[in-house]
């Protein structure tokens, strides 16, 4: 009972000198309407409207950074996609991973590129072109929250190994979005459950 009641003064003691803490997010909203030269496929299509959600921590770990051409990437970035082909119904509705999302300093262009490989073996390639989106260096960024940005015309696209052609003209708006961590007070609730527990295993115990 002593060393409960030890590791229980030790744990509020933590808590007075802890609070609960945030993580920062940026969500991005990326739509607009392919030019008329887009390949067809699944996700993309001549005049077809797409748009596409996905989010990153503010202050991201680079996968892949590279200092000398001023870039860095992140893989595996959960995505929420629609495409609705010019003429259909419906929309087509995709869940899943983009590749890797890449940003560029002004240096090279600015903005940055969406690489999204599904499963039926297609490969779609946006790339755009305008302001830079992070400040600090490619191996320690931090994303910043901006636009919208109307590109009209300023980037361009890639279905499999085609050529690239004109993406046509898009929306781009990063916002900052505040993900509540667990707050100090509920860890300790946690840990005082588990220690009641304990004692009340050993009482039954005895």
């Amino acid at each position: 009972m002593r060393k409960s009641g030890l590791a229980v003064a030790v744990l509020l003691l933590t808590t007075t000198f802890c609070s609960s803490s945030k993580a920062d997010e940026v969500q991005y909203s990326l739509s607009g309407v392919f030019g008329s030269s887009v390949n067809d496929a699944p996700l993309s299509g001549p005049n077809g409207a797409y748009s596409m959600t996905f989010s990153l921590a503010q202050t991201p770990t680079p996968d892949y950074f590279d200092v000398s051409t001023g870039n860095f990437a992140v893989y595996s970035v959960p995505v929420s996609y629609t495409f609705q082909c010019d003429g259909c119904a419906a929309p087509v509705q995709f869940t899943g991973f983009l590749d890797d999302v890449d940003f560029a300093t002004t240096a090279i262009g600015g903005m940055l590129a969406v690489e999204l490989v599904t499963d039926d073996g297609h490969d779609y390639y946006w790339e755009f072109w305008g302001d830079q989106l992070f400040s600090g260096t490619v191996d320690q960024p931090t994303l910043l929250q901006c636009g919208p940005y109307n590109l009209l015309d300023s980037g361009r696209f890639e279905l499999d190994d085609a050529p690239f052609v004109q993406v046509g003209n898009a929306t781009l708006t990063a916002q900052t979005v505040s993900t509540p961590e667990p707050s100090s007070v509920t860890l300790l609730l946690a840990a005082l459950a588990s220690i009641g527990s304990i004692a009340w295993i050993k009482t039954r115990r005895a």
